[in-house]
């Protein structure tokens, strides 16, 4: 069962290097990635069975696809539709993202 979050957790590494390198350059998504790769945090959730690695990506994923979005001149509806499932997910995914729903 702990390989989805182990699922999550390369993902996001994988989110991180595009967020990062498209901000930057190659050697900063590289830089990134590896250091979310060796975060204790983040790997200690990795091999718990628990929401936080599929949130990161989640939000990882919002902030790609708002930043593609903001810099296409075409395929935006895509990259908005992509921004507007993720926050949606995301939402969905953490109790205190979306507070009416815990109390």
């Amino acid at each position: 069962m702990r390989w989805f979050s182990l699922l999550w957790f390369v993902g996001s590494l994988i989110l991180i290097y595009f967020v990062t390198e498209s901000l930057g350059d190659i050697h900063t998504g590289l830089g990134a990635a590896f250091l979310l790769a060796f975060h204790p945090m983040y790997v200690y959730y990795a091999i718990e069975i628990r929401m936080y690695t599929m949130l990161m990506f989640l939000f990882l994923l919002a902030l790609l696809s708002f930043l593609r979005y903001t810099r296409a001149t075409r395929n935006q509806t895509v990259w908005l539709t992509i921004l507007v499932g993720s926050i949606t997910l995301a939402l969905y995914t953490h109790c205190l993202l979306y507070t009416s729903r815990c109390v």
